[in-house]
């Protein structure tokens, strides 16, 4: 591999004499960190380096005039950001370099980095994607490919990643499995019947919400803060969850669940579900409790004396006690 023999390759659907802009930077030259390698981006598609195509790679944000719908950067980048351009088609594959890349809002339906075995940071969100690979981008830590329309998004073996945002696609089956350093699961809106995140011991946030799911656990993650499983079909909620402060389990077809456990909580949404039964009594430090629209018939919030204010209305209640705070 010789490094000024990378190349990437952009096709955007902008018209020649318009702007694009990118912002990229390229590899040291040396192990003293003070001069990087060359890169030049062919604008007029000619596949030869002309006066003014020399790149200023210092990670600044650079308007190219093209004057080609396709453009070629030649030179090993290693962080790359094309958002907002338009794009078509990105090929990035014949620069391995790459550690970071963000193509963001543009019109890509497909993308590879198979290959790029140093990316570790890939943001690819508000395209038209049916189709992404990152099988073998094992250094990836962040993924970040919401609002397109992928069926599937294969993870496996991407043991490093700490975020992943998938949220508003067309995704029906979700294997976080082998994603044991996941710290931030977004995978709403889409259509998932389950979700397994018992290995996910280090999740912080977890959102679900709108998607068809009959049953949740959470209880393997003692580190979780924010959970938003809303609107699904849930029959089952477990939870075991010390640390959580924020919970939005509202619309879906709980009976009861035991939020207990959850001494930290301050935030709870519950309405619209089939709850006969709900103990709060050990949720001391809620600040917010919305439960209507269910078949409660007694609750006891006397507890709660941090609570200013709760919404108990549609329901049965024949008994509701509360602290003198509320």
């Amino acid at each position: 591999f010789i490094p000024q023999e990378a190349s990437m390759t952009l096709t955007t659907s902008k018209a020649v004499g318009s702007k694009i802009m990118l912002s990229m930077l390229s590899k040291y030259a040396g192990n003293s960190g003070e001069e990087r390698l060359k890169v030049w981006i062919d604008l007029n598609n000619n596949k030869k380096e002309d006066t003014g195509e020399l790149v200023n790679s210092d990670l600044s944000y650079v308007e190219y005039t093209i004057q080609s719908q396709t453009v070629t950067i030649y030179g090993p980048v290693i962080n790359f950001s094309c958002n907002g351009n338009q794009l078509t088609s990105l090929d990035v594959t014949n620069n391995v370099a790459l550690e970071s890349l963000y193509c963001n809002d543009n019109l890509l339906t497909s993308l590879d980095v198979s290959n790029l075995s140093s990316l570790e940071y890939l943001g690819c969100y508000d395209n038209n994607l049916t189709s992404l690979n990152v099988s073998g981008v094992t250094m990836l830590k962040s993924l970040t490919c919401h609002n397109n329309q992928l069926t599937t998004v294969n993870t496996d073996n991407l043991t490093k990643l700490e975020m992943f945002r998938c949220n508003n696609n067309r995704i029906t089956t979700l294997d976080v499995t082998d994603n044991v350093l996941l710290t931030t699961l977004d995978c709403e809106k889409n259509q998932l019947v389950t979700l397994d995140v018992s290995r996910n011991t280090k999740l912080m946030r977890l959102t679900c919400a709108e998607n068809q799911l009959t049953s949740l656990n959470t209880s393997s993650i003692p580190s979780l803060l924010w959970l938003n499983c809303r609107n699904n079909r849930l029959t089952i909620l477990q939870l075991n969850n010390p640390a959580l402060k924020e919970l939005s389990c509202e619309k879906n077809q709980l009976v009861s669940f035991d939020i207990r456990p959850s001494v930290a909580l301050t935030f709870l949404n519950c309405s619209r579900n089939n709850l006969t039964t709900l103990d709060i009594s050990n949720n001391t430090a809620l600040t917010y409790l919305y439960t209507a629209f269910n078949q409660l018939t007694t609750l006891d919030a006397s507890s709660n004396t941090a609570l200013p204010a709760l919404n108990c209305s549609f329901n049965q209640l024949v008994s509701l006690i509360v602290s003198n705070q509320v």
